[in-house]
């Protein structure tokens, strides 16, 4: 993966074992922040969203990955990011960990309304 390194140590099974897991982490975070505001606001809230829902459908995803990548890449030493990847100032993580959770629930709601138009 060209934005992220491994130790010497870690072979190809433990780095794709790693991948599914954040894969995997990442597709429950995606259905916990979709309930998140399901329950917290209104049951079709993605065909009438207003800017405060798609924030707090982007909310949990942005402040589990903060503090999941700051226990992978610092207290685990899972990964480390490689020198290509830019680092979000204050946050200290990844730049493009950090964009997913900005970019997939925007396309997610720009989809659904989309749809819902239909």
């Amino acid at each position: 993966m060209p934005l992220f390194t491994f130790s010497q140590s870690t072979d190809l099974p433990a780095m794709n074992w790693m991948c599914t897991q954040a894969s995997l982490g990442d597709g429950v975070i995606a259905v916990i922040s979709y309930y998140f505001v399901f329950y917290t606001n209104k049951k079709h809230w993605l065909s009438t969203a207003s800017l405060v829902d798609v924030f707090l459908f982007i909310l949990p995803g942005m402040a589990s990955t903060i503090v999941l990548e700051h226990i992978n890449t610092g207290f685990y030493s899972r990964w480390e990011y490689d020198p290509l990847m830019p680092i979000v100032p204050i946050i200290g993580i990844g730049l493009f960990p950090f964009l997913q959770w900005i970019v997939i629930p925007t396309m997610v709601y720009l989809a659904s309304k989309k749809r819902a138009e239909q």
